[in-house]
């Protein structure tokens, strides 16, 4: 039986269909372990180009704009001399772009091999491919970690935490985004909740199980809220009529006319922002 990662606990029950939960600390997840190898199958360029993205490069548009909310949020509690920041899953590398504007050295990693390529060549970003887990960054840290809509895709979170506290600068600030499931849309949904998306989404957080996990592995919770996003109209039709409804043809034809580029934004109070501190 696969342990929570949350506390340990080795006593879960079913939920949510295909889910577990930890009778500990309620902490809930899938009972997978994925190999690197694996996990690298899961995120490859499909995963940004129909599989759980429309087209991510095309919603460059919307993410840009969340990315700019996301420095908003963080300033406030960043120290005025920072000046290093580490995005963990940076994907294409457009958080990394826009974090330029936070500090004079921005770097990213992600397992995705093609979508960091994509980042240096396209955007001249500075860049590594590979597992935070396994990389070295020397005698390196970082004024600001951040993991937006990550941890939910590691397969021991708990374990990149430590990692990042080891990368952090004291009284440093680490930041995530993920999905809150127990928030109100998440009950109602259950498992048809849009998150609940095995074998990429592999842990579901609720406020007292992140606040476990970062208190436990060194660092103090600044600030919990929910977090509205931007996307297009066309990744919105993409995941609800081609992913969820199996109703491709109104997908189609918001392409046809031309609508897909439309940026909209969203506040369904169940993605939470989580700001922390090294202690």
């Amino acid at each position: 039986m696969i342990s929570c990662d949350v506390c340990g606990g080795t006593k879960a029950t079913d939920t949510l269909r295909i889910l577990k939960k930890c009778l500990s600390c309620g902490h809930i997840y899938a009972p997978l372990d994925l190999t690197l190898d694996e996990a690298k199958k899961v995120y490859s360029e499909d995963f940004f180009m129909g599989d759980a993205y429309f087209d991510y490069v095309a919603e460059s548009i919307s993410l840009r704009r969340n990315f700019e909310l996301r420095n908003k949020e963080l300033k406030p509690f960043m120290k005025p001399n920072s000046k290093s920041l580490l995005d963990v899953g940076c994907a294409h590398g457009f958080y990394v772009q826009e974090a330029s504007n936070l500090v004079e050295d921005a770097v990213g990693i992600d397992i995705a091999s093609s979508a960091v390529e994509y980042g240096k060549r396209e955007l001249n970003l500075n860049l590594k491919s590979g597992d935070l887990l396994d990389h070295d960054f020397g005698k390196k840290q970082f004024d600001v970690v951040t993991m937006w809509d990550t941890i939910e895709h590691l397969n021991s979170p708990s374990a990149y935490i430590r990692k990042i506290r080891k990368l952090t600068k004291p009284s440093g600030v680490f930041a995530f985004t993920t999905g809150n499931i127990a928030s109100p849309l998440a009950r109602l949904r259950r498992s048809n909740w849009r998150m609940i998306h095995v074998p990429a989404h592999l842990h579901y957080f609720t406020p007292a199980t992140a606040r476990k996990l970062l208190e436990d592995n060194g660092f103090k919770i600044c600030e919990i809220h929910h977090n509205g996003i931007f996307r297009t109209l066309g990744n919105i039709s993409h995941n609800l009529f081609v992913l969820r409804m199996n109703a491709a043809f109104i997908h189609k034809m918001i392409e046809v006319f031309g609508l897909s580029h439309l940026n909209c934004y969203m506040n369904t109070f169940d993605i939470m922002t989580v700001i922390a501190r090294k202690e």
